[in-house]
């Protein structure tokens, strides 16, 4: 496996799961607010916040980024077939 598409597929994997434990993460604070009516987290450790707010910037730039491809890609203009060609030339003809 070439190196390019090895450190695709990691970045592509680790956004992936950066995205699923924020929806996780998620669940679980909603969870705790409908239970007991809030939520309150600390985190102490400086190194650990910087990973987690690091992780959180990655996995939103990489949601937000496949977000755009797709619709990119949805919205595209496609190459038209033969068929869909004659059928565009005989629309105009009768028109």
């Amino acid at each position: 496996m070439p190196v390019k598409a090895f450190v695709v597929l990691l970045l592509e994997a680790l956004g992936i799961s950066t995205v699923l434990a924020a929806f996780s993460l998620e669940f679980i604070m909603l969870h705790d607010i409908l239970l007991f009516g809030n939520f309150h987290a600390i985190e102490n450790n400086l190194l650990t916040l910087t990973v987690e707010l690091s992780l959180a910037a990655y996995g939103t730039t990489y949601f937000v980024i496949t977000t755009a491809k797709r619709l990119a890609n949805k919205c595209a203009r496609k190459p038209m077939s033969a068929q869909q060609n004659r059928w565009r030339k005989r629309e105009q003809r009768n028109s």
